[in-house]
């Protein structure tokens, strides 16, 4: 099981929460179609209102260095979508209701683009192919939803793109899917059967689990805790743009990268330990910190995603579990950010031990007042995840992460942090239909400098930790 999971489980086993006792997820042995679970409902609806867009597209890239045996790579992808019903489920509308539908096989195949004897390749040309090919469309109804393109980049270079339609997959279902590829590669590559081992149901039985379970009075208790924790919340968080909000919510977008060093994230982790709290909650704390210190706002809510796999059988099943919890936080004057932190955790705990209220369904009982300039409930977003696709060694390859610009952003702001080389890495991605690279650039120093002084400092007054970088300072004092 992940970290992240054991932690906050750990946790909650502190604080004296106890999970709720779960029914068996059982094969649904009738035939289709089927329903869907409350977060394909809402992706299937989103791509009927943007018909041919591809905001809810999740595409990874991948570069593999060394002999490549690509008609062992085809097969490992056939064998997973064999394995996983998933990557062959359509979706449609039958007697009124959207439901999905599995089919016994689905064609795939492996689009080959040889750019070896092409020297103008430049790195700028292979992010908009990226880009280019992060925006493919997927049709629900017909599919398949899955699709890879391998690009020969020399006689022993490639980038394997995937992407898949967000209605069936995660960024852990992601993972699943590489590693179950690299497993499969190897085994494969040696002339061997498939080790991986036999899945106990599909996704669409864990689909109609979660419906039967949220029609229970079971799960009342987590609702009425989300009404009371939301109840006057602010609708929208008020950051200084750079250009009015549009009335209509857009999504064109792009990324920043940032990093935090070595020395910085070793006294985070001393701080997490004294305060009994995780890196993710004194990292979300010192966010809050700087869109507090940005807003001027003393009540502001941020988005967190969870993985939503609370049981064990769900690890290695591809699907669409991730769900989105809502970090509200109150600011008092003069509170220091090591009481924001207890805060945040305390927060944090409770939203963990009502998680399994979907998102989609929590804004349905909650029935916020739509506005289409902006999103509901929250409006940014604060990731933190395992380090994206470590260095992979397999017999005769190496496999590295590329990361792809999709032009795409679903919030006003979004920063993911993981753990890479002993340091912390991120990226802000940001809505530019509202702010422009130089505020992005701002902001993400803002935060690293605020990060780094409030480790250093978690008893001063959040309005007194530094946010202004030297550079700016010295321009300050000139």
């Amino acid at each position: 099981m992940p970290k992240r999971q054991e932690l906050y489980e750990m946790l909650l086993a502190k604080k004296g929460i106890l999970p709720l006792e779960e029914q068996p997820i059982i094969r649904v042995s009738e035939p289709g179609p089927y329903q869907l679970s409350f977060g394909q409902q809402r992706f299937y609806f989103l791509d009927e209102f943007g018909k041919g867009a591809s905001t809810y597209n999740t595409p990874i890239a991948v570069e593999i260095n060394g002999v490549l045996d690509v008609r062992v790579l085809k097969c490992c992808f056939v064998e997973v979508i064999q394995r996983h019903e998933i990557l062959r489920t359509v979706f449609y509308i039958s007697e009124g209701e959207p439901c999905q539908s599995v089919r016994e096989s689905m064609p795939f195949f492996i689009e080959e683009i040889d750019l070896a004897d092409n020297p103008g390749i430049t790195d700028k040309n292979m992010k908009k192919m990226l880009a280019a090919f992060a925006k493919v469309s997927f049709e629900l109804s017909t599919g398949p939803l899955i699709k890879a393109t391998l690009y020969k980049i020399e006689s022993t270079r490639y980038i394997l793109l995937i992407n898949m339609h967000h209605i069936i997959t995660d960024n852990w279902s992601t993972g699943i899917l590489v590693q179950e590829i690299i497993t499969l590669y190897k085994a494969f590559s040696q002339g061997q059967a498939s080790p991986l081992k036999d899945l106990p149901f599909q996704y669409k039985d864990y689909a109609l689990w979660q419906r039967n379970r949220l029609q229970k009075d079971s799960l009342q208790k987590e609702i009425e805790y989300w009404k009371r924790q939301l109840a006057g919340a602010p609708p929208l968080l008020e950051l200084p743009l750079d250009k009015p909000r549009p009335p209509i919510q857009g999504d064109k977008g792009t990324f920043i990268e940032f990093s935090i060093p070595q020395e910085t994230l070793s006294k985070l982790k001393l701080l997490a330990k004294s305060e009994g709290a995780s890196l993710f909650m004194i990292l979300l704390a010192s966010f809050k910190v700087l869109l507090y210190r940005y807003s001027g706002q003393n009540d502001l809510s941020v988005g967190t995603p969870i993985a939503g796999r609370t049981r064990q059988e769900v690890e290695y099943l591809i699907g669409l579990f991730i769900n989105s919890l809502v970090i509200r936080t109150s600011f008092a004057s003069g509170i220091t950010f090591r009481q924001l932190i207890q805060k945040v955790k305390d927060i944090a705990l409770e939203a963990y031990a009502n998680q399994s209220i979907p998102f989609e369904k929590l804004v349905e009982e909650f029935n916020p007042r739509r506005n289409m300039s902006y999103s509901p409930l929250f409006q940014v977003m604060f990731v933190m995840q395992n380090a994206p696709i470590p260095p992979v060694e397999l017999p005769g390859l190496r496999i590295r992460s590329i990361p792809i610009d999709s032009e795409f952003a679903q919030f006003d702001l979004s920063i993911t942090v993981w753990e890479k080389d002993n340091m912390l890495r991120g990226t802000l991605e940001y809505n530019s239909d509202l702010f422009y690279p130089d505020t992005a650039e701002r902001m993400v120093n803002h935060y690293c400098t605020l990060t780094r002084e409030a480790v250093i400092n978690p008893d001063l007054a959040l309005e007194k930790l530094e946010l202004l970088t030297n550079i700016e300072k010295r321009q300050l004092l000139k």
